[in-house]
């Protein structure tokens, strides 16, 4: 399957869950009328991530997918974290709760105690699956960027490379739309990681998977040749 495909899906259910727990949080306070730490750290979160994706939609429109690529780590990396933590938290509070009967403690409401607190703790309950869905989700993308893009980078340049030159990304800033070459030799490596030639830009014919006469196919390309 097209790795880029797989890129795409993961990122606009990114968007999707984010944008989700962005509405069932907000919702959740304003039914409670009150602050709950758990279910602002959720939205908070979400809005982090939209952040993130108003950035990478800049990044795809304004500046042709160019960026250092250490930065794109370290946001992954954060992200993935930061989900990992609202899953926890939003389980450790809504988890418990049962939302047939009940007591809801401040969310009691003198006119509908039931109705309202009873909404609430579904509202609260469904964070819980959207929050895991984007942990799981980022932790995908953060992998997939490691093994792909940081290693090789690291692997025929340096750390400060990473940190002090722009590469060239395909959309959602996972996968690198040229080779990685050396900026001081004729190496250059492909998206498993082997070292190969590379004279003149071009990459020499090779048996891996992602060259093809002679030209060089990013992790979920296809070349196509023209008569």
């Amino acid at each position: 399957m097209n790795l880029q495909f797989i890129v795409t899906i993961l990122r606009a259910l990114q968007l999707f869950f984010s944008v989700l727990v962005l509405c069932l949080t907000a919702a959740t306070l304003g039914l409670a009328s009150a602050n709950s730490s758990s279910v602002s750290f959720n939205l908070a979160t979400s809005i982090l991530t939209l952040v993130y994706f108003g950035y990478l939609t800049f990044l795809h429109v304004k500046q042709a997918n160019t960026v250092i690529s250490f930065p794109i780590l370290v946001v992954e990396a954060i992200l993935t974290i930061l989900w990992l933590s609202a899953f926890a938290d939003i389980t450790n509070f809504a988890g418990p709760l049962s939302c047939s009967y009940g007591y809801y403690g401040y969310y009691y409401d003198e006119d509908n105690v039931y109705s309202r607190g009873k909404h609430i703790c579904e509202l609260a309950k469904a964070t819980i699956a959207f929050s895991l869905f984007n942990w799981l989700l980022f932790t995908a993308t953060l992998i997939l960027f490691v093994i792909y893009t940081f290693i090789p980078l690291t692997k025929v340049n340096n750390f400060d490379y990473t940190t002090k030159t722009q590469s060239v990304f395909q959309p959602g800033a996972i996968f690198l739309a040229t080779p990685i070459q050396d900026k001081e030799s004729n190496v250059g490596i492909s998206d498993n990681g082997n070292e190969t030639d590379i004279h003149n830009d071009k990459l020499e014919h090779s048996d891996h998977e992602n060259i093809e006469d002679g030209e060089y196919k990013p992790p979920g390309t296809e070349i196509t040749q023209t008569d």
